[in-house]
């Protein structure tokens, strides 16, 4: 009850209001499997339906309109594998895929639809008591998906996932 809108004002800002309800229908499905003490594995996938009801008029959304800014599908999978290296050093290697379905973004009259996107990254690690040292990469494909659009009647901007990353992690627990 009362989802919280955008709305774009005629001076140029915009507005955060309570609007409406919205009805909602989906399903979600998370598994983590461990064959082995090796080998785990993860999965998540959702499906979700969510259309605005009784929503104010004149504010530029619709009752039945699917909700802004909310994708419909995510899914993510994800695998691991655990190593000795010495008696002291542990390793693993992990990689995971995360994908984002499109989303919908309401301009008073004007609906816009961001893309869905995915996201492969990796990652290995090196263990010993409390000192961990990994090597990774962050959206190794370097996909620029769209995390956020602006409104087109400002100017229009739209804010990407962030690059490709690679880098080296060092962590101590104390």
């Amino acid at each position: 009850k009362g989802v919280h809108l955008v709305l774009p004002l005629t001076c140029g800002l915009s507005g955060i209001v309570n609007d409406g309800d919205i009805t909602g229908k989906g399903a979600d499905l998370e598994t983590l499997a461990e064959p082995t003490p090796a080998w785990q594995f993860n999965l998540s996938l959702a499906y979700n339906q969510n259309h605005l009801r009784d929503v104010k008029s004149g504010r530029g959304f619709v009752a039945g309109q699917r909700l802004p800014d909310a994708p419909e599908k995510n899914a993510s999978l994800g695998g691991q594998y655990n190593f000795p290296l010495t008696r002291e050093w542990k390793g693993y290697v992990r990689g995971d895929f995360i994908y984002v379905g499109d989303v919908l973004q309401q301009f008073d009259t004007v609906t816009l639809k961001d893309g869905g996107y995915g996201q492969t990254n990796a990652r290995v690690g090196f263990l010993r008591d409390k000192l961990e040292v990994d090597l990774y990469g962050e959206n190794l494909t370097d996909r620029r998906g769209i995390s956020v659009t602006s409104s087109p009647a400002f100017g229009g901007y739209q804010t990407l996932i962030r690059p490709r990353e690679l880098g080296v992690e060092l962590r101590y627990e104390f």
